[in-house]
């Protein structure tokens, strides 16, 4: 049977069609609550903490720091390898030639980090004991530091960019290198100015750190001919005073040899058991006044455990590019509250029980500074680890 026309556009009007780009009716489609975000401070999130030393000695680390003016002096010391006992006449190194006579020797340094807004200081060589090794202290090289063993002396800017100091040793500066097959060289600043500056090590790179010299040989027509040859570090480190010892409840980070700190993690149920963390803050406050070389900063880093066994714990360690936006900077003399973001290590606690629920604190420029971090431990009545915690409690749908 055939509709009127008039009909058929009626049906068509009125027939009910689902628009999917419409939001959903409530009640029908919305949770019964809203959603919280929580925001919260625990003081008492750390069950246990302690702080181990010698993870990476002065003489393994990746830089050594001088300082001048500050709460202590620090000196870098150098043992070269031995030079040959010829010099080639040419590039080729095929025609080694006899050395007449030692003009200069001249020590490469690469500056890794300096202080900002000082003034230009200066730089001086000493003549050092070849004996020097890893056993040797500040006090067995204090009385060396003189102006009668000091070789050369350099000015240098404590402003702009120059990344390479050279220090022009004179030829006799070293009269019994021929019977002590090799030098050693100590090396200090002085400055108006309270001031720092760190020097790569050949950890860094094994380019960082050598000793030219600059010899005369026999040249082909029987004439002296100028000519250089280099050698790089058998043993490269620094020397400073022996710290005070840190308070009975207080933990330490950095320093040299380094230190390191661990925190054993007590979350509350709530936040553990499916809730979905969206910042977490790690709030160290200090013991006492930041260690370290005048204007000089330290970067403390959090990084969670793959295992809990101690001090040797394997870490799951924070990728290069984010370290500086999972750590916390300080500097020399500061008692601020120390702030590192943690949320890459305890957000996925909530999803995996398997995790180890522990942190582990260490210093970026590890062993290259004497600068430390000492800060309260869970022991202190005061001031105590805490945990600034951000996050969205479970949601309960339908009925």
């Amino acid at each position: 049977m055939r509709l009127p026309a008039s009909l058929s556009l009626l049906l068509l009007t009125t027939a009910c069609i689902e628009d999917v780009a419409s939001p959903g009716a409530c009640p029908d489609f919305c949770p019964p609550t809203l959603i919280q975000i929580v925001d919260t401070v625990i003081t008492a999130s750390v069950e246990r903490d302690s702080s181990f030393r010698g993870y990476l000695p002065t003489h393994r680390a990746s830089t050594f720091q001088l300082t001048t003016g500050g709460l202590v002096e620090s000196y870098g010391v150098v043992r070269f390898r031995v030079f040959a006992e010829e010099v080639s006449i040419d590039t080729a190194a095929s025609d080694p030639r006899p050395i007449l006579a030692v003009d200069s020797f001249r020590v490469n340094l690469s500056v890794d980090a300096r202080s900002a807004g000082t003034g230009d200081f200066e730089l001086a060589a000493y003549r050092l004991p070849i004996s020097l090794d890893s056993t040797t202290t500040y006090a067995d090289l204090q009385s060396t530091f003189s102006d009668s063993a000091e070789i050369a002396l350099t000015t240098f800017s404590g402003v702009g960019t120059e990344d390479t100091v050279h220090l022009i040793i004179p030829g006799d500066a070293f009269p019994t290198i021929e019977e002590d097959s090799s030098v050693a060289v100590g090396i200090a600043m002085r400055s108006v100015e309270p001031a720092f500056v760190d020097f790569r090590t050949t950890n860094r790179s094994v380019n960082s750190l050598s000793l030219t010299r600059f010899v005369q040989v026999d040249s082909v027509d029987g004439l002296p001919a100028a000519r250089s040859d280099t050698t790089f570090v058998a043993f490269d480190s620094f020397v400073f005073p022996e710290l005070p010892e840190a308070g009975p409840a207080a933990l330490s980070v950095g320093g040299s040899p380094s230190a390191r700190s661990f925190l054993k993690i007590q979350l509350p149920p709530r936040i553990v058991d499916s809730s979905s963390v969206i910042r977490a803050t790690l709030l160290l406050v200090p013991a006492e006044p930041v260690v370290g070389a005048p204007r000089d900063s330290i970067r403390i880093v959090a990084e969670g455990l793959a295992a809990d066994i101690g001090p040797k714990s394997p870490i799951r360690q924070v990728p290069p590019d984010s370290v500086e936006a999972y750590s916390g900077l300080t500097t020399t003399g500061s008692t601020d509250t120390l702030r590192i973001d943690v949320t890459h290590v305890i957000a996925p606690w909530t999803n995996d029980t398997s995790l180890v629920r522990a942190l582990m604190l260490r210093a970026v420029r590890e062993g290259g500074t004497f600068g430390e971090f000492r800060f309260n431990s869970s022991l202190s009545a005061i001031g105590a680890p805490a945990l600034h915690v951000t996050f969205i409690p479970p949601v309960v749908t339908g009925n």
